[in-house]
C-alpha cells in the first residue's frame, strides 16, 4: 500500500477571497515517488485530539517553504513585521510538529521547514543573510526559476543525504533570506554551501527519521531521489 504523505500549506489572500495552497511541485514529486500526497490545511482552531487525528492519518509529513519562523522562539526581535497569516501558520505548524515528533512520524523540512526543525530543536537563525553574513552567494534567488541551479552544496560524510545522492557535491536552487546560525539539539549538519559554508541540510540523531534541506528539491527534476527515499521510509514506518 502506498504511504500517505501530508504536505503543509499556507493562506494566500487576494482582493476577492482567501486560498489554502501549496506549490504543485510537492504534489508532483510525491506522486512520482509512489506516495499519496495529501495537503494539510492551516487550521486556526483545533484541539490536541484533532491534531492527533491528522497525524494518525498520514505516514509522514513535509513541512514546506514559505514565511519566516517566529524570531522570538529563538530569543530575537523580528527584523520585519509579521503578518497575521504568518502567525497562524507558525502556531499551527509548531503544534503539528510537536505531535508528529511525539508519534515519531517521519518528517522532511524544505527551506522554511528546515529552519522550523532547527528552531523547534532549540537552534537559532540568521535573520538576514544579506546584512549579517559576508558572502557573495545569492541565496535569496529573487528573479530566478525554481529549477535554476544557483550554487553547490557539499554533502557531509555519514549523512543520509550523502547516501541518497551518492555524490560529494550537488547543485541546488536557492530561495532563502534566512539560514541556520546555531544548530539545534540532536541535529547534525548534513550539507553546507560549498562557497560560504552556510548550513544547507540537517538530520536528526534521534530514533526516527527527521531531516531538512535549505533548497527546494521539489522544483528540480534531478532531486526526485530525495522524495523517493522519504516515501520509502514512510512506507516502512
Amino acid at each position: 500500500m502506498k504511504p500517505v504523505i501530508g504536505i503543509t500549506s499556507y493562506i494566500r489572500k487576494d482582493v476577492f477571497r482567501n486560498y489554502s495552497q501549496v506549490g504543485y511541485e510537492y504534489i508532483d514529486k510525491i506522486e512520482k515517488a509512489n506516495g499519496i500526497p495529501i495537503i494539510l490545511p492551516l487550521l486556526q482552531k483545533y484541539s490536541e485530539e484533532e491534531l492527533n487525528r491528522l497525524i494518525e492519518d498520514v505516514d509522514g509529513i513535509i513541512f514546506t517553504g514559505g514565511c519566516n519562523v517566529k524570531s522570538n522562539w529563538y530569543g530575537e526581535k523580528s527584523l520585519e513585521k509579521e503578518a497575521k497569516e504568518d502567525d497562524l501558520r507558525n502556531k499551527f505548524e509548531r503544534d503539528l510538529f510537536l505531535v508528529a515528533k511525539k508519534k515519531k512520524k517521519p518528517i522532511l523540512g524544505v527551506c522554511r521547514g528546515c529552519q522550523l526543525i532547527n528552531v523547534l530543536q532549540g537552534g537559532t537563525l540568521v535573520q538576514s543573510i544579506d546584512s549579517e553574513l559576508n558572502t557573495e552567494v545569492y541565496h535569496k534567488g529573487t528573479g530566478h526559476r525554481i529549477d535554476e541551479k544557483l550554487h553547490k552544496v557539499t554533502l557531509c560524510e555519514n549523512s543520509f543525504l550523502k547516501d541518497i545522492y551518492n555524490e560529494n557535491e550537488v547543485q541546488v536552487n536557492s530561495f532563502h533570506e534566512q539560514c541556520i546560525k546555531i544548530i539545534g539539539s540532536n541535529l547534525r549538519v548534513a550539507a553546507k554551501c560549498c562557497e560560504d559554508g552556510v548550513i544547507e541540510g540537517v538530520e536528526y540523531e534521534g530514533d526516527f527519521y527527521m531531516a531538512g534541506v535549505q533548497w527546494h528539491p521539489e522544483g528540480m527534476e534531478d532531486q526526485l531521489r530525495l522524495f523517493q527515499e522519504f516515501v520509502e521510509i514512510c512506507s516502512q514506518n
